[in-house]
């Protein structure tokens, strides 16, 4: 008898052995269980706040790609005008440079036919051909600074 309540209680100091090894292990299983949890929660959070970053930057991209193409058409419009201003004010001064040549000959046949009429005329006809050349100055000079600002221009919007 002796013996077995010597047995006895050395199975029952085993029980409570075993029982607190069950315990602190169901403790550390629910810490760890928590742990896994939490960590789940950090990367489904973390997850999302990539998955919103990643769109935040792609309205991002689009919106500057999209001002950054409205921005070139409207550059390749303002060239286009200022290439047709060009040929415009290089076809006028073709037009006003064949006037004045034309006006010029004029001027010179009327002071060829007219020599024989006398000096006075001849001075007259001088003083109205160096009035049409200074025109024709004036004329190749504005259109040369039209081709400079359109030139100018043109550079500035590329």
């Amino acid at each position: 008898r002796e013996r077995e309540k010597e047995d006895i209680a050395a199975v029952q100091e085993e029980n409570l052995c075993l029982n607190r090894k069950i315990s602190l292990m169901s403790k550390e299983i629910e810490d760890m269980k928590s742990k896994v949890e939490s960590e789940t929660t950090d990367r489904m959070s973390l997850s999302q706040r990539l998955q919103d970053d990643k769109a935040a930057l792609k309205r991002t991209y689009w919106e500057m790609e999209t001002k950054l193409r409205n921005n070139i058409e409207e550059k390749e419009d303002q060239v286009m005008r200022l290439v047709a201003e060009r040929d415009r004010l290089s076809h006028e001064l073709g037009r006003v440079k064949r006037a004045l040549d034309e006006e010029r000959q004029r001027a010179c046949q009327e002071l060829e036919q007219s020599a024989s009429v006398g000096d006075a005329k001849l001075e007259e006809m001088k003083a109205q051909t160096r009035q049409k050349d200074a025109t024709i100055s004036k004329l190749k000079s504005a259109y040369e600074q039209a081709i400079m600002k359109a030139a100018s221009e043109k550079s500035k919007c590329e």
